[in-house]
C-alpha cells in the first residue's frame, strides 16, 4: 500500500497514449524486407516495441486503420517523458 501511495504522489512512470503511425515509414520497414504493406482489417494486439535512439521506450498494445481519419493509429503505453503530443518515436 506504501508503494501505491508514493506513486500517487509522483505521478504514474508510465501512460497510455495514442499514436499515428507515418505511412512513409511504415511501408520503408516492409520495404526492407520486400513485403508488400498491409493494414490489418481488424483492430488487433501489436506487440511491437517502440524505441527513441534505441532506447525502448514503451510497445504498442493496439493497432488499426481508421478509416474515417485515413490513418493508421494506435494505442501506446510509454514513459511519462514521450506522452507530449507530437513527440516522435520509432518502431
Amino acid at each position: 500500500m506504501r508503494e501505491l501511495r508514493k506513486e500517487s504522489e509522483r505521478g504514474a512512470s508510465r501512460q497510455v497514449v495514442g499514436l499515428e503511425i507515418d505511412l512513409g515509414d511504415y511501408e520503408h520497414l516492409y520495404q526492407q524486407v520486400d513485403c508488400r504493406r498491409r493494414f490489418p482489417s481488424q483492430l488487433g494486439v501489436v506487440q511491437c516495441l517502440y524505441t527513441k535512439e534505441t532506447r525502448q521506450v514503451g510497445h504498442a498494445t493496439t493497432g488499426a486503420w481508421s478509416p474515417i481519419l485515413k490513418k493508421y493509429i494506435a494505442l501506446a503505453t510509454v514513459g511519462k517523458e514521450y506522452v507530449e503530443p507530437g513527440t516522435r518515436v520509432d518502431f
